[in-house]
């Protein structure tokens, strides 16, 4: 059996407030016998360009809950019921007509969504979008998922749609993985952003996670010093100043 420590943190562009950002995360840990025996975890990232973006990435994380294998026909599955979901939520609200052309258009996100087995030491995971995993073994990144290189980030990825035909061929953009785990082992969930960041320098072998693995604390403390990190990360242009969402899992 497995154990695991977990960092999680979300924060929004400079300059926002934590009401303003559109990324979420979801963590579950499932028990049996007062074993932990299973780990989901859920980061979306909506598209500032959409309407109630916030809203649909939340709906979309928290829908992780229920996911069972396989991932991606759970997915189709439930996302009828979530698209109905974010109907009702914006039934009542009184928009002005300009807004709600907008919200006509759709909410749209990235999603990464994850499902770790620590009885049987291994995991399954989807995406769609930019959000990204960086599993961590002996010092080297043994897999990066979905995207390949950092060259590929802003590009205008294929985003889930609260909108049924903004995703008539979303299948084809669900992005499947999976892998055995190890004692050792350290998975990296991010939104694009900080994931663009990690490839970067991963590619020149500068050992990102190293970085990250330095704020990898339960207490407020470790958050802060992330949060005054990334303020200056931002600042020298190295990440851009978008929403961050971040989780760290270490076995």
């Amino acid at each position: 059996m497995l154990k695991f420590k977990q960092f999680k943190v979300l924060l929004p562009k400079q300059g926002n407030t934590d009401e303003e950002c559109e990324d979420s995360i979801f963590v579950k840990i499932t028990e049996t016998q007062k074993r932990k025996v299973r780990l989901r975890i859920a980061i979306a990232d909506g598209a500032t360009e959409s309407s109630f973006a916030k809203e649909w990435s939340n709906l979309l994380t928290k829908s992780f809950d229920k996911f069972n294998l396989p991932l991606k026909a759970t997915l189709l599955t439930k996302l009828p019921e979530l698209r109905k979901k974010l109907e009702v939520l914006l039934k009542d609200k009184q928009l002005p007509w300009y807004a709600q052309e907008k919200a006509e258009n759709g909410a749209f996100s990235a999603f990464l969504g994850i499902r770790i087995d620590l009885e049987n030491h291994n995991y399954e995971a989807l995406a769609i979008g930019d959000c990204c995993l960086f599993h961590v073994r002996n010092e080297a990144v043994i897999k990066h998922f979905p995207v390949k290189n950092s060259a590929e980030f802003g590009n205008n990825p294929y985003l889930i749609s609260s909108k049924p035909n903004k995703n008539v061929d979303l299948e084809n953009y669900i992005v499947e993985e999976k892998e055995d785990l190890n004692k050792g082992d350290i998975l990296f969930l991010m939104s694009d952003a900080l994931a663009h960041w990690f490839m970067k320098y991963n590619e020149i072998n500068e050992h990102p996670w190293k970085i990250l693995l330095g704020f990898n604390g339960k207490n407020k403390e470790e958050k802060q010093k992330f949060n005054s990190w990334l303020t200056e990360r931002r600042a020298s242009k190295e990440i851009k100043n978008d929403d961050v969402v971040l989780a760290i899992i270490e076995l």
